[in-house]
């Protein structure tokens, strides 16, 4: 081992003379030569890497190299809890490392987005009825196609999507080919779905407004035309088409819907064994097939799957004209009803006496036949 040691030694020092004399030599052709245009202090040695040998183990470097490292577990340690916030601040907290607290993220003024998800409320056009709740949408789909504008017919060229490459590049995606082939991605802000098809279709489930949902389409067709390979195929977004539209309102007056039924056979259907709640109230021929409107006993009006914005509000005013003869009168109504629930009470009082004279009359006869039994088996007295 000292051998080994002596002419690693050796072999140093002999490394160390030749580098002398290389420095040497550079010199003496420096001063001969022109002038150099840099110093020799910044100018770096030729060494010679046959001759040349580390002074230290790799060991000692290896050790030299771990101390000029701030230590991991420092760096690696659980942070202390943020402080309590009042529940009306919602701006968010970040350690600072070097001061060791926690501040609050700097937010751009004009980046504030608010909330998408709130329900559109439409006024009525001629705003003639007295509502007491107007209506309002609940629930909008919307579907868009992606591609390139054309100056030429068709006019317009779809982009084709590849669904298995397109999920690895977007967040919040799902993509299960065997249950549905479509990507679907859920976003936060309107919270609703939007699901991508390889024909380059979109569609929004879960939408509370139109302009929510325009927005989320948006949204992801941002997040589509940033891949690479779909910036030049995804320039342009046709015009959206709302389908199935939900929308609620609510009348001033209860509705008789026995009457309403009575009124309108042809269109209204109210089963009172089966659903006793609610009225359906169809008309295809002026608002779609596939467009129902359920009105209840309270008179909430609900319409569900409309095909357009427009005929949801022309059905919403016609229902109200519909229902304006068959409102009920409360006040006389509840008359009614206590007179009928006072004869009622009155008549189950009287049978509840008569069923309790006709129990003591059979009471007592029972007991006057056992008296008469017992008398006759008894033996005769003594004399």
């Amino acid at each position: 081992g000292n051998t080994c040691a002596k002419d690693v030694h050796d072999d140093w020092i002999n490394g160390q003379q030749h580098q002398k004399e290389d420095e040497a030599q550079n010199e003496t052709q420096r001063t001969q030569s022109k002038p150099p245009t840099q110093s020799a202090k910044t100018r770096k040695p030729a060494y010679r890497a046959r001759h040349y040998l580390a002074p230290t183990s790799l060991q000692d470097m290896k050790n030299e190299i771990g101390s000029s490292v701030r230590n991991t577990d420092d760096h690696c340690a659980a942070l202390p809890p943020p402080p309590l916030q009042d529940f009306t601040d919602d701006s968010t907290m970040s350690y600072h490392r070097l001061s060791g607290t926690y501040k609050k993220k700097r937010r751009r003024s004009g980046c504030h987005r608010s909330n998408l998800d709130i329900s559109e409320f439409v006024t009525p056009s001629p705003a003639k009825h007295q509502w007491q709740q107007y209506p309002k949408i609940t629930g909008v789909s919307a579907q868009v196609s992606m591609g390139v504008k054309l100056e030429s017919a068709p006019y317009f060229e779809p982009a084709k999507l590849k669904l298995s490459e397109i999920v690895h590049q977007l967040k919040n995606a799902e993509y299960k080919p065997e249950e549905f082939v479509a990507i679907r991605v859920k976003l936060k802000n309107p919270q609703m779905t939007v699901t991508v098809f390889s024909n380059g279709k979109m569609t929004t489930q879960g939408g509370k407004s139109q302009h929510s949902c325009v927005v989320a389409l948006r949204k992801v067709a941002r997040m589509l035309q940033q891949i690479p390979t779909y910036t030049a195929r995804i320039s342009h977004i046709n015009e959206p088409q709302f389908y199935g539209i939900q929308c609620n309102a609510h009348l001033s007056h209860r509705v008789d819907l026995q009457r309403m039924t009575e009124a309108f056979p042809k269109r209204a259907e109210y089963a009172p064994d089966l659903e006793s709640a609610y009225l359906k109230f169809r008309d295809p021929l002026k608002y779609g097939d596939k467009g129902s409107c359920h009105v209840y006993h309270s008179g909430r009006i609900t319409i569900l799957g409309c095909a357009s914005v427009s005929k949801c509000i022309e059905w919403m005013e016609a229902m109200y004209e519909h229902c304006k003869d068959q409102f009920v009168d409360v006040t006389a109504g509840d008359a009614e009803n206590s007179n009928e629930h006072h004869f009622a009470d009155t008549n189950i009082r009287y049978e509840l006496h008569e069923n309790e004279h006709e129990n003591e009359n059979e009471k007592n006869a029972e007991a006057d036949n056992i008296q008469l039994m017992m008398s006759e088996m008894a033996p005769p007295p003594l004399l």
